[in-house]
Formats: C-alpha cells, sequence, structure tokens
C-alpha cells in the first residue's frame, strides 16, 4: 500500500503515483474533499485498489456520516471493485479518548456505506 497522508497531491505527482507497484492506494480526502474527488474523477486509480481516508484523524469532532456517504459515492462512481475506507493519518495528534471514538466511527460507517453498496 502507497499513503499519501496530509494533503492531496498536485495532479501530475498523482499520475507518478499511480505508476507505482502497489496493489492498494490511499489517498486522504477529508483533508481536501474537492481537491481529492476532482484528482480521482480525472484519473481514476490505475490498477490500484483505492483506500479512502475519510475519517479526520487531526481533529476531535465527530465526522458527519452523509459528508463520508457523498465522498466515498463520488470516488467510487464507476468503480466496483474493492476499496478500503480509513483514517486520514494516525492517531498521535488527538488524545486517545477521541482516537477510540473516531475508530468506532470508521468501523460503523464503513459497515453502513458497505450495505449501501451491497
Amino acid at each position: 500500500m502507497l499513503a499519501i497522508y496530509f494533503d492531496v497531491p498536485r495532479a501530475e505527482v498523482y499520475r507518478e503515483l499511480l505508476e507505482a507497484k502497489v496493489n492498494y492506494l490511499l489517498l486522504d480526502v477529508a483533508d481536501a474533499p474537492k481537491r481529492a474527488l476532482d484528482l480521482i474523477g480525472g484519473q481514476g486509480f490505475g490498477d490500484h485498489r483505492p483506500v479512502l481516508g475519510v475519517i479526520d484523524a487531526r481533529r476531535i469532532e465527530d465526522d458527519n456520516f452523509d459528508r463520508v456517504r457523498e465522498w466515498v459515492k463520488q470516488a467510487l462512481k464507476g468503480y466496483d471493485g474493492e476499496a478500503g475506507l480509513t483514517t486520514t493519518t494516525w492517531f498521535d495528534v488527538i488524545p486517545y479518548t477521541y482516537s477510540l471514538r473516531k475508530t468506532f466511527l470508521l468501523g460503523y460507517y464503513t459497515e453502513r456505506l458497505r450495505g449501501e453498496r451491497a
């Protein structure tokens, strides 16, 4: 897996990342959703399985399910393969109790979205 944390790469950098010999490509969507979704919409995922950083691990507030759903829907439009959801980065910048909450939300949202996609 190639994980791109902390910002969305420029289009020319993303083009190069699509050439990486990895199975999964992780992109931080929550940091700059419009830029991330425009990038994915314009260049896709190449031969990689997408992993979308949709739970913001840099702030303590709960992530909005409807917003996460919309990001996932847009990012995976026309894609019917395996995809993953994750946090935007490691949990080393927020207190432990919020990390637990974010982990719960990630699992809960993933299950809800999987049910909708099935």
